[in-house]
């Protein structure tokens, strides 16, 4: 049997490691829609360009 100690150790690290995974989730959402933002503004300009 593992100690209290040891089990609170690894409750924490789990939950951080749920905490990262979330944010690092978030970050990649917001990437993407930046993602997006950018290739709308190049079609754009390419348009634009070709007038």
């Amino acid at each position: 049997m593992t100690s209290k100690l040891k089990q609170r150790r690894l409750r924490r690290l789990r939950d951080d490691v749920a905490w990262w995974r979330a944010e690092a989730k978030d970050w990649k959402q917001i990437a993407l829609e930046h993602a997006d933002k950018l290739a709308e503004m190049r079609r754009q300009m390419v348009g634009y360009q070709k007038q």
